[in-house]
């Protein structure tokens, strides 16, 4: 095909791109195969009733409805801010139960036999109603009451309630939060996300709209302490509570507005993405051409180690990913360092042979002391080191997370490496890097934000819209973003069709190898260029014993970032919030099926 030609494909294919990434922008979050209504009561004195009604698509795929807390959830009183679970209403022959914040299931009926499974699927500070023969498709309807105990910030006036219920759960395709406040007592009243509706009159203020998957649902007032709102909690004395109230919520209401028009702005650069693309290409010029087959079925060039793979021939050519951790760890299992047991649910590593001076490079020997210094007698379980973190002191947390980031971040001398294989972008491009980084520096700070839904989730599709754009600009041989140096855009064909072998079932089962350990050295690669998993697929499907190496790549990913959240110093996650501004009220989780 001549250069022209796939030139035209790539620009027809980009601006497709941007009117899907239109579209998508004013999409309406639809849900899924779950999905709930939620209605919630808080009374005067701190009673909270919350009804749900839980839509299940999915015949006997669910065996849990429930609702889980951030904040301690107990059956009796504590000395600190608490939520006091009064009663459970479940449907049918559903089994109403809580696990507290200690961990102790407690079951309202059924038989004591379901105590052990319900203990190990559900969250501590959770509520549901668990079904042995699992959950029909239908509509179920659950019932909680609660006795909050929150903290308060009071001066001798006002008091300051923020209470988060919710900013972890299903989509909630219709919710009602109604605060009764009969003597007319709240000052000042806000709800987080702003987009939600509030109506106020006959001694009660409403909360209506839609909470897609996630969206934080909160609510933020200050009240007339010596009125008709009663509520028993913690109190700590302030200065001036409304104004406190006001000025934390016009804070947050600017920056929810930077971030919707910061959407709005990244949409624009989506729309005139083509028409970049298209100088890029004539400024740059264009690659060697090589004959290289789609698919490969041997690795282009085992001497690499996993993470120069990922940082070269995954994404961009600067940079590394967690993919490369992972990839690394395998390879050092591979080579005899540590070992690898456990099945699907659970995996730990332990330590085999100390590496000699010389046998590992910079990076591997930063991975092998990460596994070394946190193991215990030479064994490092992720989960358990994750309830370890939980109980550290907040120096040592900060101290583990950067660590754990750093392992998943590209340093300068590998970037300087890579310089080696690609060129550096010049020019007028620099223009489209700034627009890039700018992107990058939002999406950071708000992507997984639920107080400024759902417009972080719509700048998030514009920049991932922007990223398939580049993709798609990557597919022929020009190198619109850089040119590879000597011939390593040849190698980097290769290693896309050994990809593509990896990700096609039937090519894997064409060159299917019977020798374990080419299995294994797969797995290293593939998990280094992100399809790992599909090799631990093909392997399931063909029947060939799968190590537990390659389990491996499910569950540690999924652990290692529940680590760096726990580790986060700038995560709460505890729930005992209450502060002012939108996600830091008291409570927290949401409602959720399993």
């Amino acid at each position: 095909m001549g250069e022209l030609k796939q030139l035209v494909i790539v620009m027809v294919a980009v601006l497709i791109l941007s009117f899907i990434g239109f579209n998508v922008f004013n999409l309406i979050p639809l849900p899924g195969e779950v999905a709930a209504d939620y209605n919630a009561m808080l009374y005067p004195d701190g009673r909270l009733v919350e009804v749900f009604v839980y839509h299940i698509g999915e015949d006997h795929k669910y065996s849990m409805l429930y609702r889980y807390w951030e904040a301690p959830l107990t059956l009796g009183y504590l000395d600190k801010p608490h939520v006091k679970l009064l009663s459970i209403g479940c449907p049918g022959n559903a089994i109403p139960y809580v696990k507290d914040y200690r961990g102790r299931v407690t079951l309202w009926k059924g038989s004591s036999i379901y105590v052990n499974e319900i203990s190990v699927k559900a969250y501590r500070n959770e509520a549901g109603c668990y079904f042995p023969s699992k959950i029909p498709v239908g509509d179920y309807r659950v019932v909680f009451e609660y006795q909050l105990y929150p903290p308060l910030q009071c001066d001798s006036s006002y008091c300051h309630l923020n209470l988060m219920l919710a900013r972890d759960h299903i989509t909630y395709s219709h919710i009602n939060v109604t605060l009764l406040d009969p003597g007319n007592d709240v000052k000042v009243f806000y709800v987080h996300v702003p987009d939600y509706n509030v109506e106020k009159g006959d001694g009660r203020i409403s909360v209506t709209g839609v909470s897609p998957e996630d969206q934080l649902l909160e609510i933020e007032f200050a009240y007339n302490r010596h009125g008709s709102i009663n509520i028993q909690g913690f109190i700590s004395t302030i200065n001036n509570a409304v104004d406190e109230t006001v000025r934390a919520n016009e804070g947050y209401l600017l920056s929810y507005n930077i971030v919707k028009y910061s959407a709005y702005t990244i949409l624009g650069v989506l729309l005139a993405y083509p028409a970049i693309l298209f100088a890029i290409y004539y400024w740059r010029g264009r690659e060697k051409k090589y004959v290289v087959p789609k698919y490969l079925s041997y690795i282009p060039d085992p001497k690499k180690k996993p993470w120069q793979v990922n940082l070269l021939f995954k994404g961009d050519a600067l940079t590394i990913d967690a993919d490369a951790l992972y990839a690394t760890i395998l390879d050092l299992e591979r080579k005899g360092y540590l070992e690898i047991t456990g099945d699907r649910e659970h995996v730990i590593i332990k330590i085999k042979k100390k590496p000699g001076e010389e046998e590992l490079d910079r990076y591997e020997q930063d991975v092998f002391e990460f596994i070394r210094y946190w193991s215990s007698n030479g064994v490092l379980d992720i989960e358990e080191l994750k309830e370890r973190v939980k109980s550290m002191p907040d120096s040592h947390k900060k101290s583990i997370y950067e660590w754990m980031k750093s392992l998943i971040q590209t340093p300068s001398w590998m970037k300087e490496l890579a310089k080696n294989y690609v060129t550096s972008i010049r020019g007028w491009f620099a223009i489209l890097s700034a627009v890039f980084i700018i992107a990058a520096i939002i999406i950071v700070v708000v992507i997984s934000d639920s107080r400024y839904m759902p417009y972080n989730q719509r700048l998030a599709a514009m920049f991932f819209m922007l990223g398939l754009q580049n993709i798609v600009a990557t597919i022929p041989p020009s190198q619109l973003f850089g040119r590879w140096r000597k011939d390593y855009y040849k190698e980097k064909l290769q290693w896309d069709a050994f990809k593509n072998m990896l990700k096609d079932f039937a090519m894997i089962q064409r060159y299917a190898p019977q020798d374990l350990m080419i299995w294994k050295e797969w797995l290293v690669y593939g998990t280094a260029l992100g399809v790992g998993k599909k090799v631990v697929e093909a392997m399931e499907k063909l029947k060939i014993p799968v190590p537990p190496a390659g389990y491996f790549v499910y569950i540690w990913p999924r652990h290692y970032y529940a680590v760096m959240k726990t580790a986060n110093p700038k995560a709460s996650g505890s729930g005992a919030g209450g502060g002012f501004g939108a996600g830091g009220g008291f409570g927290g989780g949401g409602g959720g099926v399993r």
